[in-house]
């Protein structure tokens, strides 16, 4: 799943001195909170700053909505109220003065070619950056942290148990994470949408288990030789491991799976009479090349790209996706690659980073990773949601071939669905854009949560 751009990566922070009318001895120490508009969205900035005995600063910098949080302050000095606040490593400043009050540092953010008027304030303490819908303990069920084995050697997966209070028998979900290096929450720019998932489950009385991808936080292997096959491995394991835990009787387990989850769920599935039902929430209906340039064009669009330029990068990036069908070897694609970058004018450096993406092991598999044989071999009880707005994995392209696969299946037990207004993250959203997710509270709909919980309690 694609990110929005960040102001804030793994930086240092300097501040250095200039002049003002602030006395010398005025002490800044606190949290200061200002709000950027960067391409039509509005982004908070946030410095935590601690003052020693001393008389020297330390502290950190936060980008709340864009998930960067406690990135530490290199140096802190103050002289006089006037502050420079340089973030060296994407070429950006803050330059202010104190207020006299010494409630707010009021100045100019810029970085590269933008710029933007700052002001700081103050704030009462330290910023809970929570979402409106982080679960809070203590829990009305049970939860527990478990390690099992992953699918190949040197892969232990860590992750959490959760089940209803007492000894069930209780369904039971395995929640499948979409693209990237997903912890266990699919933590995403202070989201923690399978979080929220799991504890609106198993309020509902469903067990869950979510865990960290291979090589993401707790747990251990490769991460960057995984590919879509390997994770879909992991995710078997995982409903090995459900099936054989003893804290409670199971009725029933079942997948969740979020968009590449959506993928790997019908896999794991396939042939496997563990698996009872499955929930596809904006999962592909369409190869992976397809996927990828819709879901290119779409954000670009949204972005405001016109459309030649649209046409354009687009026959660009079929003719790259073009060469994974050709060969699978990384030594004969990069050649190939390289190739249309070349007679496109793409050369030196932009070449190597673009071929850097693209020739990877989960790339190589999911450009020509295709949904339909799997989804045409699934008889089991399946609801497939899609929103409306979803710019990533558009609901108009994916999910009609994934309802036909299941008719031709047979399946009589499917429910399809494209939910109005609701993007990738099923948040309710203005256009769709992942420009958005950060700054939107709400981190998964709640008739969203709640359709989920009904429709698997019924299975």
């Amino acid at each position: 799943m694609k990110r929005s751009q960040t102001i804030l990566l793994a930086v240092a922070v300097t501040l250095s001195a200039c002049s003002s009318s602030e006395p010398a001895d005025a002490d800044v120490a606190g949290t200061w909170l200002g709000t950027l508009t960067v391409s039509g969205s509005t982004l908070r900035l946030v410095f935590n700053l601690t003052h020693a005995t001393n008389g020297s600063y330390s502290g950190t910098a936060d980008s709340p909505d864009q998930g960067s949080i406690g990135v530490p302050l290199s140096a802190v000095d103050v002289d006089e109220g006037h502050v420079v606040l340089t973030i060296a490593e994407i070429g950006a400043t803050f330059t202010g003065d104190v207020a006299n009050d010494g409630a707010s540092i009021d100045g100019r953010f810029s970085q590269g070619t933008f710029g933007s008027p700052l002001l700081l304030e103050r704030q009462p303490g330290p910023l809970d950056y929570r979402r409106p819908q982080d679960p809070l303990a203590p829990y009305p069920y049970q939860t527990r942290d478990v390690s099992f084995a992953g699918a190949a050697a040197g892969v232990t997966l860590a992750g959490t148990l959760t089940w209803p209070q007492g000894a069930g028998p209780f369904k039971a979900v395995v929640l499948i994470a979409g693209s990237g290096e997903n912890d266990r929450n699919e933590e995403l720019l202070n989201h923690r949408p399978f979080l929220v998932l799991s504890d609106a489950l198993t309020r509902a009385g469903i067990a869950t288990l979510r865990y960290d991808k291979r090589g993401v936080a707790q747990s251990t292997g490769d991460y960057d030789a995984a590919t879509t096959a390997d994770f879909a491995a992991d995710a078997r394991a995982a409903v090995t491991f459900l099936r054989g835990q003893s804290d409670f009787q199971l009725s029933g387990v079942g997948l969740v799976g979020h968009s590449e989850g959506g993928l790997i769920a019908p896999m794991v599935a396939d042939g496997n009479a563990d698996v009872g039902f499955i929930v596809l929430l904006a999962g592909p209906g369409v190869s992976g090349d397809e996927v990828l340039v819709s879901q290119d064009r779409a954000i670009a669009a949204a972005a405001g790209v016109p459309a030649s330029q649209l046409d354009a990068a687009e026959a660009i990036e079929r003719r790259l996706f073009a060469c994974f069908r050709e060969t699978s070897d990384a030594t004969e694609l990069d050649r190939k690659l390289r190739a249309v970058l070349t007679a496109n004018g793409v050369t030196g450096a932009d070449q190597d980073d673009v071929v850097a993406t693209l020739n990877t092991p989960w790339m190589r598999y999911f450009v020509t990773a295709d949904p339909i044989p799997a989804l045409v071999r699934t008889t089991i009880p399946v609801l497939a949601l899609t929103g409306s707005l979803d710019l990533q994995v558009l609901a108009d392209l994916n999910l009609p071939p994934m309802q036909s696969a299941l008719q031709t299946a047979g399946n009589t037990r499917a429910t399809v669905r494209k939910l109005a207004g609701l993007n990738h993250l099923f948040q309710h959203a203005g256009t769709g854009s992942p420009a958005e997710y950060g700054a939107i509270a709400e981190t998964m709909a709640p008739d969203v949560l709640a359709a989920i919980s009904s429709w698997i309690t019924t299975q």
